[in-house]
């Protein structure tokens, strides 16, 4: 299974990178360890993730209070958004019609 990550899950991405490198230096190594964890969970398990609305999945990060939100297309798996569990978790749906 292919994965790739849309420009703005990047820009979610980072964003979050840039907050826990202010707050430690230490937490930034182990969130790049854990998004790759999550691709690769996703990458082995596709289908694996509940849904969340139908062809919209969600993977839940086990130490950082994110999910990646994710649709499969053909053979590939599309990550459309880095999201903060607490924050406002919609916004993401607009990005579905660019992926």
């Amino acid at each position: 299974m292919r994965v790739i990550i849309h420009r703005l899950a990047r820009r979610d991405f980072v964003r979050a990178m840039e907050y826990y490198k202010k707050r430690s230096r230490v937490a930034v190594p182990g969130w790049i360890e854990e998004l790759d964890a999550g691709i690769d969970l996703i990458r082995q398990f596709p289908g694996g993730m509940p849904e969340m609305e139908p062809g919209v999945r969600r993977l839940i990060l086990k130490r950082y209070p994110y999910c990646l939100i994710y649709t499969l297309q053909d053979n590939t798996a599309v990550i459309v958004a880095v999201v903060h569990q607490r924050r406002k978790r919609r916004y993401w749906k607009r990005r579905l019609s660019e992926s």
